[in-house]
């Protein structure tokens, strides 16, 4: 009997049976489930009604209504950590944490990248972006130059909005040296040739692209994290790392910074939303809880 099960466990394998086996019992992985995995950005596009998130391994997901779901992985596995949205185009801009911009597109079933771009040096890294029309993406920097990706190239336009010349066109000396980097960027919603740049110490700059000129600059006492425009563009908020906002008025002085809780330190406010609707205002923020 022993010898009988020996020798059956030293026949040769079949080679058509062997592949068999491991197609039938291999592990594959065919669906995705469940919430994306360490999440770390996110962007919505409100005409498709479609949410983008990344992720620190680099995978994109998007989600549409009940069933609706693309994929897509950047080659690197580096983190995503900004998404944008190109509204009503099934087209998505992603940043990864080596400092290189991706464009994708939704084709069918599936979420596929078309090109690239990036910025070499310390000085050029992208700290934040903003939608200009559709047409073109402003990049901000660490060094505080505002760099443009043409969308329909996907490439860096030579026109640059240097710090320098911002600088030398407002009247706050105490920025004349070193305003930091480029942290946010708005278009005026009632006129897209102006923008709003804010940089960390708290220089706020409403800059004229078509004369190259600044209008007005503000300046707060804390190190700046966001700004958001209310819908007429009459106001904006900057929001601040204490967790404090400052209501600004384009023609009135700055109100006295609001803090949400206090007078207890808060962590930062780094995201800041802010609609009005029939006169009544409505304000989403992330951050600002207390510390203690």
């Amino acid at each position: 009997m022993l010898k009988f099960i020996w020798g059956k466990g030293t026949q040769p394998v079949n080679p058509e049976r062997a592949k068999l086996q491991k197609e039938l019992f291999a592990f594959q992985k065919t669906i995705h489930h469940g919430f994306p995995h360490k999440p770390t950005s996110l962007a919505w596009d409100p005409e498709l009604k479609l949410l983008a998130i990344g992720t620190k391994k680099g995978d994109i997901r998007v989600y549409g209504r009940p069933g609706v779901e693309f994929y897509g992985n950047h080659a690197t596995d580096s983190p995503v950590t900004k998404l944008i949205f190109l509204p009503g185009q099934a087209r998505i801009v992603s940043l990864t944490d080596d400092n290189v911009l991706h464009y994708w597109e939704i084709n069918g079933t599936t979420l596929s990248e078309k090109k690239k771009a990036g910025l070499e040096g310390r000085l050029k890294r992208i700290s934040c972006l903003e939608l200009d029309s559709k047409k073109r993406i402003l990049v901000g920097t660490e060094g505080g130059n505002i760099y443009m990706v043409n969308l329909r190239r996907f490439n860096f336009d030579e026109q640059i909005i240097y710090q320098d010349i911002v600088i030398a066109n407002c009247n706050n000396d105490d920025f004349k040296i070193n305003p930091g980097p480029t942290e946010s960027i708005i278009v005026d919603p009632t006129n897209p040739e102006k923008i709003l740049i804010g940089y960390a110490r708290g220089l706020i700059v409403l800059w004229d692209r078509t004369t190259a000129t600044a209008d007005q600059s503000f300046v707060a006492n804390q190190q700046l994290e966001c700004l958001a425009w209310r819908n007429d563009g009459s106001e904006f908020i900057s929001a601040h790392n204490d967790g404090t906002y400052i209501v600004w008025s384009r023609n009135k002085g700055n109100e006295a910074p609001n803090m949400p809780y206090g007078p207890y330190p808060c962590k930062a406010i780094t995201r800041f939303h802010w609609f009005h609707q029939n006169g009544t205002p409505l304000m989403i923020f992330f951050g600002w809880n207390a510390t203690c």
